[in-house]
């Protein structure tokens, strides 16, 4: 992003990775463990078009990571998991709509995704896992801006207090701490939730590189051995 940084105001809402499932659970997915059972449809988004397939699958290995696998048996999980993924839509949203219109068993989609679903009228039942993924949405001012003191006020007033009470509304977790003190019962915590920031990762820079790179990554290899998208 060609942001500048010294008008980066940081994170301005989050959000985690949840399980999505048809109604009454019938698979009975509530684990990481049950993603990778024989017979189980997953749904998720294509890591090469899209950031949220990101998130699903660094949420994936590092949960296995907080659960004591080492590197390769949490890369060998992700590589077992996408063997059970019958769709890689091109975005998160498109990822959700295939699963609302009938494809899989399980979504992996962002927290807010599903309840902005059941904002809209859709009867969506999710599980957060008890290892999860914090999904950090940041704002920053583009450098080359010609608006950048009016770009800076509407980033403070994201941060307010009425803001962030809108954005609870359409499902992500305020980052303002009086806010996210009235919600918290919409918002439940997990054992473990990670970060980016993780030493398992690196940051989002080692991140991509060792993940997402169309040329050699994990996520090329694991796509070419199944078939899948490969950049």
């Amino acid at each position: 992003a060609n942001w500048d940084k010294q008008s980066y105001k940081g994170i301005v809402t989050n959000s985690v990775v949840v399980f999505a499932v048809r109604p009454g659970n019938p698979k009975k997915i509530k684990t990481w463990d049950d993603l990778v059972k024989p017979g189980v449809q997953v749904v998720t988004a294509n890591p090469f078009t899209s950031g949220a397939a990101k998130w699903n699958i660094l949420a994936a290995y590092g949960a296995q990571r907080k659960l004591g696998k080492t590197d390769k048996q949490a890369q060998d999980y992700v590589a077992s998991l996408f063997k059970n993924v019958v769709v890689q839509a091109k975005s998160g949203r498109d990822a959700t709509n295939a699963f609302l219109s009938g494809k899989g068993d399980v979504l992996l989609a962002y927290e807010n995704e599903a309840l902005l679903s059941r904002k809209n009228g859709v009867d969506i039942q999710f599980y957060i896992p008890k290892q999860t993924m914090l999904i950090e949405a940041p704002i920053a001012v583009i450098k080359t801006s010609d608006n950048r003191d009016k770009a800076n006020q509407f980033i403070r007033f994201t941060k307010s207090v009425a803001a962030q009470r809108i954005w609870a509304d359409y499902g992500f977790r305020p980052v303002n701490k009086q806010v996210a003190a009235e919600v918290k019962a919409r918002f439940p915590t997990r054992w473990t939730i990670f970060r980016i920031s993780d030493p398992i990762f690196g940051g989002w820079t080692a991140a991509d590189k060792k993940w997402f790179d169309p040329n050699g990554s994990i996520m090329a290899t694991i796509e070419r051995q199944i078939g899948g998208p490969t950049g």
